[in-house]
């Protein structure tokens, strides 16, 4: 696992090996600030480019890529590639 500067990653969260976080990134656990935590759940060999905000409850497949600056909002299967 590779993480970058500046990366915020809340409790609960689990990464998976060979996964590589870029600088800025954040990725938050609770939907709606009432402590009703849904940790993401990042897969292996995932590629986060800088900047990404990943969601609460979000799942991203082993072998994902997402782009710098993009904001995950729904969960990606394995081999996902999201740009935009």
């Amino acid at each position: 696992m590779n993480i970058q500067c500046h990366v915020s990653i809340s409790n609960g969260v689990t990464v998976g090996d060979g996964t590589f976080i870029g600088p800025g990134v954040r990725i938050l656990n609770d939907k709606y600030m009432n402590g009703l935590l849904q940790p993401p759940k990042i897969g292996r060999f995932v590629r986060l480019g800088g900047g990404t905000l990943v969601l609460p409850g979000v799942e991203i497949g082993d072998n994902s890529f997402v782009g710098a600056g993009i904001k995950v909002t729904k969960s990606l299967s394995e081999g996902s590639m999201m740009l935009r």
